[in-house]
């Protein structure tokens, strides 16, 4: 298991350097390209820890979970900029999308202070949510699970 993990991140940092050659980042970016991957990172992992929470609220729910987890990636085939007003907000907010795949590209390509700060915050909200999601997630099940014996 190991040994699979260890190629994906192999192949991950390849596809980077690749990417870096063939559109002649400078150094700067290749560095704000490697400190944005952490939180997209935990953007995603934090999305779909909320999604999977899903279960501790609604019974038989492991479909929903999977669709809202995967109802992510359509949006992001697409480039950022195609999204405007209430939908990039929602793609931004609500589902994280461009967050994970457009805004750092954006900052990256302009090298933009304000759209770096975004991505972070946005990595401390869903964490901060993530955990929220958890906790509430966990009361209810603990709850439910407190069985008296009646005597």
């Amino acid at each position: 298991m190991g040994f699979l993990v260890g190629r994906r991140l192999l192949f991950g940092v390849v596809l980077v350097i690749i990417y870096a050659v063939i559109t002649h980042e400078s150094i700067l970016q290749i560095i704000i390209m490697a400190s944005l991957l952490l939180p997209a990172t935990v953007i995603i992992t934090n999305f779909a820890l909320i999604t999977s929470c899903i279960g501790f609220f609604i019974p038989d729910s492991s479909e929903i979970a999977t669709y809202s987890f995967d109802m992510m990636f359509g949006p992001s085939l697409y480039p950022s900029g195609v999204y405007q007003g209430v939908m990039r907000f929602v793609f931004l907010f609500i589902l994280p999308t461009i967050a994970i795949a457009g805004l750092p590209v954006e900052a990256v390509k302009n090298i933009d202070i304000l759209k770096i700060s975004i991505i972070w915050t946005l990595a401390v909200f869903w964490t901060l949510a993530a955990l929220w999601v958890l906790r509430k997630g966990i009361k209810r099940y603990e709850s439910s699970n407190l069985t008296g014996a009646r005597i």
